[in-house]
């Protein structure tokens, strides 16, 4: 297989590593009256965090195999000597194809994935381990959610047909908008303003990544509506405020500086 085939990763839209944690802080901050129930607050906001952080690495480890070249060559695969069959199997047998199928396997996997992307998979398998654990000691809430990044992350890898390059709505819903959610969640049952929130950082993100029309920052438009439409003037204009800022500046760059400010200011003014 072509070697840069193999280590191609993704790219624009996985996300900078801090982005996914930060949001988790947005959403806690917009559960902030329920905080001061929690004396031990730092440490729950400690252990939302450290679960987004391993969302946003499975993400990016799965997300970032190029799964299409390694399966085709998986296809095409014809090396490898058998594996010992078992007692009695005789020559043609469906146990002797058993056989040469899982050493064609083996020789595959150490020849195409584990050299360019086992220590990425046992990181990952070692996230998923103690992203369950951690959605364990917070709840029954953030079990769903660990399991709606999962499937998101898997979701992602068949539309985009394993080319390296995820659907960047797909990326806002688990980079972003679940974060904001479990940052909630850990303080506060989740109400309107929770997804409100974690809604409106979705369509910012994909504003931000050109989902939208880019330059005029549709993502910032609808999510200023939808706050004005719910009755909440402070958030609506916030988000008018920064949407007339980067109309006047017409910035080029650090989107993700503009998404977090946006969805601070969201989870400052809402309801």
């Amino acid at each position: 297989m072509n070697s840069k085939d193999v280590q191609q990763r993704s790219g624009g839209v996985t996300g900078l590593p801090w982005l996914t944690p930060l949001m988790v802080i947005a959403g806690a901050w917009a559960a902030r009256t329920s905080v001061r129930d929690y004396p031990d607050w730092p440490l729950w906001l400690a252990l939302a965090v450290l679960l987004a952080a391993m969302w946003g690495l499975i993400w990016r480890t799965v997300t970032g195999v190029h799964w299409a070249s390694l399966l085709a060559a998986w296809r095409g695969w014809s090396h490898g000597t058998p594996l010992p069959a078992l007692p009695y199997a005789q020559p043609g047998s469906d146990a002797a194809y058993v056989a040469l199928r899982l050493g064609q396997l083996k020789s595959w996997l150490s020849s195409n994935v584990q050299p360019y992307y086992g220590e990425a998979l046992l990181l990952c398998t070692l996230a998923a381990m103690v992203a369950a654990a951690l959605s364990a000691v917070l709840g029954a809430t953030a079990v769903l959610l660990s399991l709606a990044s999962l499937a998101l992350t898997q979701v992602a890898v068949l539309v985009c047909q394993g080319n390296g390059k995820p659907n960047t709505w797909l990326s806002g819903a688990t980079l972003v908008g679940l974060p904001v959610l479990l940052g909630y969640v850990t303080f506060q049952s989740p109400v309107l303003p929770a997804w409100a929130l974690s809604l409106s950082s979705v369509a910012i993100f994909a504003d931000s990544h050109g989902q939208w029309s880019r330059g005029r920052d549709l993502g910032l438009a609808v999510a200023a509506l939808a706050c004005a439409a719910l009755r909440w003037p402070a958030s609506a204009f916030a988000l008018a405020a920064i949407w007339a800022a980067r109309f006047t500046l017409k910035p080029s760059g650090n989107e993700s500086i503009w998404l977090t400010l946006a969805v601070f200011a969201l989870a400052t003014t809402a309801g």
